[in-house]
């Protein structure tokens, strides 16, 4: 049985599916595949949670969010494909891209069929793969991007049959607990270590217990020789706002242990040399709002919805931050990182 702890854990996937989707719908984002995954998502719940599948998709789907949550939601999108747009460029599209709690993200389909030299990784506790390879083998469209079997109709016969996570020649989801550093490293040791990889890490070691996170992050620099990762987590800052979410996230039975504690950029950017990484760089989001999103962009943003939070939103993007550190490669990145 899944431990409840974890189970709330995925239900923050699911707010972050329902944030994507809001910004899509306000034409903050492109679709990118969410629509299939929502789709998904409403033929599968009702095998996992038959009482209450309507209600959680509900939820995902019915839930509007104020227009400060749309622009998080966007610049937080963004920055990470610019950064994996700038990594691709790097290596001619010739390379690997891990996602760690990959979730209901639906960025590695696009990616796998605009770049065709691309490989894919996905990983995320088991529940969460079970359900993502259901949407995506149910759906024709998804299953030819990965190259797999299409499955047309789904049954509970066949979703009682549904186990363990997918391969294919540059797609792979892994069913795998990222705790579990010892399974992550045996994992690890079969990648091919001439192609060089981008590990995502959106909203992930947040969750993780801090010696546990940096754990992962030492065995990532140890197995990858030549890598970045890039790393998107609030910091708690050094006024009251960090104690604010910290409560708020109580109420919710949540706990992110790295946001008090690494709690300034300075001392986020610090965590990784301290774990052996020779280039880290990192910006908080409003900074990257103003100096990553381009003059027009930035207009056509505004113009969405009406925005009264100028002060809140800043607020709330001073506190969230992009850290990206790189090591057995030169990179001459052309993202500004500090004034």
């Amino acid at each position: 049985m899944a431990n409840p702890a974890d189970k709330t854990i995925r239900t923050t996937d699911y707010d972050a599916l329902s944030c994507r989707f809001n910004a899509i719908r306000k034409n903050y984002l492109p679709d990118n595949y969410t629509t299939s995954m929502l789709s998904g998502l409403e033929r599968l719940l009702k095998y996992e949670s038959k009482l209450s599948h309507k209600r959680t998709f509900n939820a995902i789907v019915k839930s509007n969010k104020l227009p400060i949550i749309n622009r998080g939601t966007y610049i937080r999108t963004r920055a990470l494909d610019i950064v994996i747009e700038e990594f691709l460029r790097r290596f001619d599209g010739k390379c690997r891209v891990m996602n760690l709690g990959a979730g209901s993200d639906m960025r590695g389909f696009w990616l796998l069929e605009k770049y065709k030299d691309v490989e894919y990784v996905e990983i995320d506790f088991k529940e969460t793969v079970r359900m993502k390879k259901g949407v995506v083998l149910t759906d024709e469209k998804l299953a030819g991007i990965v190259g797999a079997a299409y499955v047309k109709g789904d049954t509970q016969e066949w979703w009682d049959g549904l186990s363990g996570g997918l391969k294919t020649e540059r797609y792979e989801l892994v069913e795998l607990d990222l705790r579990n550093v010892q399974a992550l490293n045996s994992y690890l040791k079969e990648f091919d270590e001439a192609v060089p990889t981008l590990v995502l890490s959106e909203c992930m070691l947040c969750y993780t217990e801090s010696s546990v996170a940096n754990e992962i992050i030492k065995t990532l620099k140890e197995r990858l020789p030549q890598a970045a990762l890039a790393i998107y987590d609030p910091i708690g800052g050094e006024g009251n706002f960090g104690n604010v979410m910290v409560e708020n996230l109580k109420m919710r039975n949540l706990q992110m242990p790295s946001l008090l504690e690494y709690n300034t950029l300075e001392k986020y950017q610090k965590r990784l040399k301290d774990l052996g990484i020779p280039t880290v760089k990192g910006a908080n989001m409003y900074f990257i709002t103003n100096s990553w999103i381009d003059i027009d962009e930035q207009r056509r943003i505004s113009k969405l919805e009406f925005l009264d939070e100028i002060e809140e939103l800043k607020l709330l993007l001073e506190h969230y931050c992009l850290v990206l550190g790189y090591w057995g490669f030169d990179w001459e990145l052309k993202l500004k990182f500090s004034l």
